[in-house]
């Protein structure tokens, strides 16, 4: 799935500095499991310096960005099933 260029320059900022973080970005975009990844970026324990303030920046809004497209494909889902039990199709 292409990344929406809203975000695509926050990736890019990532990339720069942390290219395998970046590129799992790149790779797991329209998943559940980035969210997860995301999440354990934030609450990274082991790093207690943390991530550059434009960097963590970038993640968030990011993180924001893929939850809003994973709650509309949560959506769509769950309206199809509506639609295929009223119409009696399980």
């Amino acid at each position: 799935m292409k990344l929406p260029a809203k975000i695509s320059h926050n990736v890019k900022t990532i990339i720069e500095l942390y290219p395998r973080i970046g590129n799992r970005i790149v790779l797991l975009w329209g998943t559940p499991e980035l969210q997860n990844y995301l999440n354990s970026l934030i609450d990274d324990k082991e790093k207690p310096e943390g991530f550059p303030q434009h960097i963590a920046t970038a993640i968030l809004l990011i993180q924001e960005e893929h939850g809003k497209l994973i709650l509309e494909s949560h959506d769509k889902s769950a309206n199809k099933r509506i639609v295929r039990n009223q119409a009696g199709i399980l």
